[in-house]
This record gives structure tokens, C-alpha cells and sequence, in this order.
């Protein structure tokens, strides 16, 4: 199952994006990876590496976002690319996003199986797999995907920490590892242990008597090491904290309590300060995720909340599937609500809350096979058939996403289902069609192909992300370097248009690029996301 989920990402890797994160990721991925060149070389025959001076030289750039991802793209460009030399820069670097996003997958498997069994473990991946921005996000070289593996892993040690079996308090010590790696990956993973607080409120109940006497309120060892081990570790794995620590977390922290605004497209209206209302990230989830897992999701919320009270759904109903349905419900709430609140920046479809995700397709999991055994018994079948109906549930629901996912590759930011009336449907609507100034390899292909002596090209609304990062598809050779991103429009011989209602001048710019000569469109559904104009013969 777990090779199925990773061998889908890779054969999906083809052809997805650059965006405009690639910039500040993949540079700062380099440049972390020279430092840790620089330190193997200073431990080995003497040198500064470690110095504060020369950390802060490398580990400034980027500074405002934690390491670990930084890291792991770093990882993948220093052994598949500078390494073993089979993937350029670019490749190379997702190959540990891919990895991490694998890495879950099996994280859910292994958190499933044991107490809600083999049915939901497996369907449980392969529902998270088919959720095409997830898929998509697993590839690019950001944050955020890794932010939902490593937020999990804090969850699982948790969880097998808090079952009565051997070897707990090991797990105990994980979950505090495991937790200062969640805060050095993203500032969700700093908040991991709020839902787990709940969940051991809710299922311990410690303040109620017990044989005659008050139980200890003390929370699990657990617990306790994720909020004091934690930080130590998440500071230990970055070193830019390593000096001048407090004031330096306060800048980062600082950050996030006064982040900057990014436009956002939502119901026709374009969101910046004061950020878009606190129901974005419920309707942005409803209508950019599957519909048979979004009703799955339901089923398996509420046969998590009747489980022990419906014996007719045939469910598992042991104290300890109540307590891990407890632990996926309060993180579920938690991942997507937080994001919610007033103040919390809310823009980019429903990337900034990807960690709900796994938790999401953990509970179309459990509905899933609730339905197949509620079918079966009806049908009076026995224990096989419930078995068969399970696995014909799952394909019914894994073959046409799976085709869907095929189809639309690689413009998955651009999905939205049937509740909106797909990707018309959201541009009717106001909702965006397309977000993250993406560098689609269709386009750089026409270009190289049409104007193989040269053309100057300008990006309208937002040239100044292409041009950040458009040395990337150089280095790659996925780009000739005779295509030249011009800093002003006046310069260019191409105009590309990015069909982003989010830019407020988005509407002007297209009424007075209509009578341009468009030479190339990108359409999803008959939608255009860019359209290519000529404004002048190539010099």
C-alpha cells in the first residue's frame, strides 16, 4: 500500500510546477547544504563552521520559516543530484518531499491498523493519495506537506505512548522528539499538543475520584515531554537559534503574530487586511475535495461518534478505537480551525492547513467501512462478503478519482468538484481558478519551441516571482536560457497573462490585452489559467 502511495508520487512528479516558494526554498535548501558541507570539513580537519558568524551567514536566508523542510530538500539534492547525478536540482529536492509525504501515508497505515484494523489502514492512504491538491503539494519544495508529515508523527508517538503496552515510555520520549520536530518544520507543528491535551482530558477524565481518591491530575509523561523536550529539540535542529536564542525567537514569533497579507480570491471579493472570514477554510475544503470522500468523511464522523451505541453498524467498539476516534476528531477540529480564527491568515486554497488532511482521510476511512459492513449485514452476507464489499467500495471510489487525478495532472490546483460545478463552476462563483504564480512546464516547452533564437518575456500580473525564480528551470535545462523574464513590460516581445482574479488590476490587464495577437492558452475544463500574447516580433 505504502509502495503503491509512493510509486503514485513519483510517476506523478512529471511535469508539475515551479512556484513561486521555489525561490526562497530551494535557494535556502543550498545554501544549507554548503554549510553543512563546510561543518563535515571542519569536524574532519579543523575550520569555522560552527562559529556564529559564519551560521548566520548561511542560515540567514529564509531565517523567518524553521529548517527541517529546508533540510530535507537539501538532503535530495545533495544525494540524487550532486550525489548519484540522476535528477537535476529540481527533481532532486522533491524527492524528500515525496518522501515525507509517503512517510505519512505509512504513519497512517501504522496508526490504523491496530485498533480499527486492516480495512480502514488500507483505504485510510489511498484516500489521502487521491485528494489532488494534497497530491499536488506533495511534490513541491515548501513547507507545507512536510509540516502535515511531521505534525503527524508527533500524533502517532503520542498515541502509541498513551496504549497500555510495553515499551511506552520510549514512545513517550519520541512524541517529545518527534514534537520539536513538528515546531522546527512549521509554527503548526508549535500547537501540536493542544488537541493531545484535550484527548487526554477527554479520555482519562482526571479529575474524577477514583476508588475513594482524587486521580492525579498529572498529564502523561508524554505530554509533558513534547512541551518541555520539544522545544530543545526544534532549537537544537536549527541553528540560527543557537545564538542570540530568545531575542530570535521573538523575531520569529513576531512574525506570525503580524504576518504579511497575501491576496486571496474568495466569493468574488479580494481578501488581504483584513484577512478573508473565518468560514474560508470549511468552504475551500468542501468544494476542492472529492465529494465521495467529503461524504465518507461524514459517515465516518458520525459512526466514530455512535461507536458502542449502534451495535448494528458492526463497528470495532473497544475503548480503544472510542479513544482514537476522540484523538482524529479533536485533531481534524483542531488543524482546520485553527486556521479559522480571527487574525490567522487564510489565503492559497487550503494549503495552509494541509496537516487536517491526513486526519480527513483517516475518517472517510472509518466511514467507508462502516458502509461495506452495514451493506453486508443487510445483505446477510458473511464475513468474506463484508470483505468483498469492502473492496468493491474502495475501488468504486479509487478508480474514478484515480482516472480524475490522471486527467487533470499536472493543473491539480486547479480542481474543484461537483458542489461548486468544478473549475466553471468556481470561476462563475468567485472562487480562484489557479494560485502560486505557477511556472507550468507547458509553457516553457511552447516557448523553447516557437522562439528558438530568443524572446523576451514579461508575466502579467506578477512578473517579479518568474523572474525570481526562473534561473531554476535554467539550471535544470528545462528552460533555454535564450528565453529572457524582462523586468518591465515595455522590454518584452511576450506578454503572459496568468488568469488570477486575485490581482486587482487583473481586469484592466485583460481588456487591454484583448486585441494582442494570443499565440498559446493553457485551459483546464475549457477555463484558461494563462494565455500567451505577442506584443511584438522577437528581436
Amino acid at each position: 500500500m505504502v509502495g503503491l502511495y509512493g510509486g503514485a508520487l513519483w510517476i506523478g512528479r512529471v511535469d508539475i510546477p515551479l512556484t513561486d516558494d521555489a525561490g526562497f526554498y530551494l535557494g535556502a535548501a543550498q545554501v544549507y547544504k554548503a554549510w553543512f558541507a563546510e561543518a563535515w570539513r571542519t569536524l574532519g580537519h579543523g575550520g569555522d563552521a560552527f562559529r556564529p558568524e559564519v551560521i548566520d551567514r548561511y542560515f540567514v536566508q529564509n531565517r523567518v520559516h524553521p529548517p527541517v523542510a529546508k533540510l530535507v530538500l537539501a538532503a535530495g539534492i545533495a544525494v540524487f543530484h550532486d550525489g548519484l547525478g540522476w535528477l537535476d536540482e529540481i527533481e532532486a529536492a522533491r524527492t524528500g518531499i515525496m518522501a515525507l509525504s509517503t512517510a505519512l501515508a505509512g504513519l497512517v497505515f501504522l496508526v490504523c491498523w491496530p485498533t480499527y484494523g486492516p480495512t480502514v489502514a488500507v483505504a485510510a492512504p489511498m484516500c489521502l493519495l487521491v485528494m489532488p491538491r494534497f497530491f499536488f503539494d506533495s511534490h513541491l519544495e515548501n513547507l507545507d506537506v512536510a509540516s502535515a508529515a511531521t505534525y503527524f508523527l508527533a500524533v502517532a508517538c503520542y498515541w502509541r505512548a498513551a496504549r497500555p503496552l510495553p515499551g511506552s515510555r520510549g514512545w513517550a520520549l519520541a512524541a517529545g522528539v518527534a514534537a520539536g520536530i513538528a515546531m522546527a518544520t512549521k509554527i503548526n507543528g508549535a500547537l501540536v499538543a493542544l488537541p493531545l491535551f484535550a484527548h487526554w482530558l477527554l479520555t482519562e477524565r482526571p479529575w474524577r475520584a477514583a476508588a475513594g481518591r482524587a486521580r492525579s491530575l498529572r498529564p502523561p509523561l508524554a505530554l509533558v515531554l513534547m512541551v518541555t523536550l520539544g522545544p530543545a529539540v526544534a532549537i537544537t535542529v536549527w541553528p540560527w537559534l543557537w545564538t542570540h536564542t530568545l531575542p530570535r525567537l521573538a523575531d520569529y514569533l513576531r512574525f506570525y503574530l503580524d504576518h504579511h497579507p497575501s491576496l486571496f480570491y474568495y466569493r468574488r471579493t479580494i481578501y488581504d487586511v483584513p484577512f478573508a472570514p473565518w468560514h474560508a477554510p470549511f468552504v475551500m475544503t468542501a468544494i476542492t475535495t472529492p465529494l465521495p470522500i467529503l461524504g465518507l468523511a461524514l459517515a465516518g464522523t458520525a459512526a466514530a461518534l455512535a461507536r458502542g451505541r449502534v451495535p448494528d453498524l458492526g463497528l470495532r467498539v473497544g475503548g480503544e478505537a472510542r479513544s482514537l476516534d476522540i484523538l482524529v476528531l479533536l485533531n481534524a477540529a483542531f488543524t482546520i480551525g485553527a486556521v479559522a480564527l480571527p487574525g490567522v491568515p487564510k489565503y492559497g486554497g487550503v494549503k495552509l492547513f494541509l496537516p487536517f488532511f491526513p486526519f480527513l482521510a483517516i475518517l472517510a476511512a472509518v466511514g467507508l467501512d462502516a458502509l461495506a459492513r452495514s451493506a453486508a449485514s443487510a445483505l446477510g452476507l458473511a464475513a468474506r462478503g463484508a470483505a468483498v464489499t469492502w473492496a468493491v467500495a474502495l475501488a468504486a471510489l479509487l478508480v474514478p478519482m484515480g482516472w480524475t487525478m490522471v486527467r487533470l495532472h499536472p493543473y491539480h490546483l486547479s480542481y474543484y468538484n461537483a458542489l461548486v460545478g468544478g473549475l466553471r463552476g468556481a470561476e462563475r462563483y468567485g472562487f480562484e481558478i489557479q494560485y502560486y504564480d505557477l511556472w507550468y512546464l507547458d509553457l516553457a516547452r511552447f516557448l523553447d519551441r516557437r522562439y528558438p533564437s530568443g524572446v523576451r518575456v514579461f508575466f502579467q500580473p506578477n512578473n517579479q516571482e518568474y523572474l525570481r525564480h526562473v534561473d531554476w528551470y535554467y539550471r535544470a535545462g528545462r528552460l533555454s536560457p535564450a528565453v529572457v523574464i524582462v523586468p518591465d513590460e515595455s522590454l518584452a516581445d511576450v506578454v503572459v497573462l496568468t488568469h488570477e482574479m486575485r490581482w486587482p488590476q487583473y481586469p484592466a490587464l485583460r481588456e487591454r490585452l484583448r486585441g494582442a495577437r494570443a499565440v498559446h492558452e493553457i485551459q483546464v475544463e475549457g477555463v484558461p489559467l494563462l494565455t500567451v500574447y505577442e506584443v511584438r516580433g522577437p528581436a
